[in-house]
């Protein structure tokens, strides 16, 4: 897959399926960090990479989606 068919297979996704996916990306290596450098898990770590998660995929919307010309 080349950068421009990924670029455009990002483009097509609606806001929550990039929600969803920005969120599972930024829990997951949230927790990995907690797990790597504190040898333990910590509840925070979820909901600090869930908010990252929001924050992201409100931004990749906002500059990757397509534009709607009347």
């Amino acid at each position: 897959m080349t950068r421009s068919e990924r670029l455009e297979w990002w483009r097509n996704l609606a806001f929550w399926q990039r929600l969803l996916l920005e969120c599972s990306i930024w829990v997951g290596v949230s927790v990995v960090i907690d797990v790597i450098f504190r040898q333990s898990f910590d509840f925070e770590w979820i909901i600090s990479g869930f908010a990252l998660g929001i924050f992201l995929a409100i931004i990749d919307h906002a500059s990757f989606a397509r534009r709607r010309h009347p």
